[in-house]
């Protein structure tokens, strides 16, 4: 039996480190999921994981349910760009609220004084109807979610979601990750070989 969990266990260890490293993210945080309609919500919106990469520019649209979230702030933090930038909102339309910034530092610069991971933006909003809607950005990589690295270049980022629900609206509620998944399948080879050494039939 410990001979089977060790294997077990070293397959699980290898099938982990196969995994590609993990890629810079835009992570939303809320104050909460859930509030009533005339309540408003916090949406903060981070980059993570830049590694050795810097975020040198963005042109972002971020989309959401008009008829349920209207936005009263926003904060765009752009101290990260250095001391001399260009951004700004190209268009606030409730439900898709358009945004850029470029930094006019060079890469060295940024790769020196810019930190792994920091606050893009803070958003308040309030509800205005029952429902839910996904905060999220658009799905367009040139105009919607584009992300500047090094050398001018597109950068890979992994883009995440929150749902907020207003009044009687309700969210859906999660599937189990993929290393759930896999502690579920762990599980069930265990079962057999456990059965098995108590006498019971496996079947």
């Amino acid at each position: 039996m410990k001979k089977m969990l060790l294997s077990l266990a070293l397959a699980a260890a290898g099938l982990v480190s196969t995994l590609p490293a993990q890629a810079a993210a835009l992570v939303f945080s809320a104050t909460s999921t859930h509030i009533n309609v005339g309540d408003s919500v916090t949406i903060e919106a981070k980059i993570t994981g830049l590694g050795a990469q810097v975020l040198s520019a963005y042109d972002l649209n971020f989309i959401y349910s008009g008829s349920v979230l209207n936005w009263f702030s926003i904060s765009q933090n752009l101290a990260s760009f250095g001391p001399d930038y260009i951004g700004g909102a190209a268009d606030l339309t409730d439900g898709n609220l358009d945004f850029y910034a470029n930094s006019l530092m060079d890469d060295a610069y940024l790769m020196a004084n810019q930190p792994d991971e920091f606050l893009l933006f803070s958003f308040t909003l309030n509800g205005m109807m029952n429902g839910s809607t996904m905060f999220t950005l658009g799905g367009d990589p040139d105009f919607e979610r584009n992300f500047v690295g090094l050398e001018f270049q597109t950068m890979d980022v992994d883009v995440g979601s929150i749902c907020i629900a207003v009044g009687d609206g309700a969210c859906a509620v999660p599937e189990p990750g993929s290393y759930g998944l896999v502690g579920l399948a762990l599980a069930g080879a265990l079962v057999p070989a456990w059965r098995r050494r108590s006498g019971r039939p496996a079947n």
